[in-house]
Formats: structure tokens, C-alpha cells, sequence
């Protein structure tokens, strides 16, 4: 499941960048 976690980190990662695209 280590993709997931990648998946989450990245998802955390555009969340802070504030771009919320997919």
C-alpha cells in the first residue's frame, strides 16, 4: 500500500499548494 501513501502525500501536497486540481 505504499502507493496509497504516495497518493495521500500528494494529495496533501496540491492541497497546500492551494491549486486543487486533480
Amino acid at each position: 500500500m505504499l502507493h496509497f501513501a504516495r497518493f495521500k502525500s500528494f494529495c496533501v501536497l496540491v492541497k497546500m499548494a492551494g491549486l486543487g486540481d486533480k
